[in-house]
């Protein structure tokens, strides 16, 4: 009998909650490495880069760009998931609490996270239909045109 252990002993069952496990905790390591790396001395992180070591940079550029077609193919699926109810609870919180984000559901934090930039723009604007009529004309997505569409409408009912 081998005493070398295999490597599913060194998993811990109880904190598999999904078959994909390990691409979360990919995510998580990179979150945290990522994290470390920005606490680094940028001047000194500057200069080494300069002095020879520019492969890092290569390498974290390529770490990025892989992150974006991920993060564009899960967008890109998940937003079709967003509902009409997911825009009335936002509404709704918007009328009743600043601090409303955190109330809301993963589909109404994915919903506001990946158009609130919008909602701010037309919000903190001094002509929103001025920058309504820019933004509408500068997007091509479906799915960004309905949410500035919908948060013009948002805006105007408000006022």
């Amino acid at each position: 009998m081998s005493r070398a252990k295999g490597f599913s002993e060194f998993i811990n069952e109880a904190e598999r909650d999904t078959s994909n496990y390990m691409f979360f905790s990919n995510l998580e390591r990179i979150q945290e490495l990522a994290s470390m790396l920005l606490e680094m001395d940028q001047n000194t992180i500057d200069q080494m880069l300069n002095n020879g070591h520019d492969w890092a940079d290569d390498h974290i550029s390529r770490a990025k760009e892989n992150l974006d077609h991920v993060f564009e193919f899960f967008k890109g699926e998940l937003s079709e998931n967003i509902t009409e109810l997911a825009k009335k609870s936002i509404t709704k919180r918007l009328d009743e609490s600043e601090e409303f984000i955190f109330e809301l559901s993963k589909a109404e934090q994915y919903f506001w996270a990946l158009h609130a930039d919008l909602y701010d723009k037309l919000n903190n604007s001094g002509n929103q239909d001025k920058t309504y009529k820019e933004l509408s004309l500068s997007i091509h997505d479906k799915r960004r045109k309905d949410a500035l569409n919908y948060f013009h409408a948002l805006i105007k009912s408000k006022k």
